[in-house]
């Protein structure tokens, strides 16, 4: 038998690791490259 908060843990964990985001950017424009250069340095 599962406990429910062992399913609401596992649901919780796939939820968390399905979400991925894909940005398209102009790297030509020094605005964009250094707002990508800050977001990849938040990415895990």
């Amino acid at each position: 038998m599962i406990s429910s908060s062992s399913t609401n843990s596992s649901a919780r964990d796939s939820l968390t690791n399905a979400h991925e985001l894909v940005l398209f950017y102009d790297s030509e424009c020094p605005l964009c490259v250094r707002e990508m250069q800050h977001l990849k340095k938040k990415d895990h």
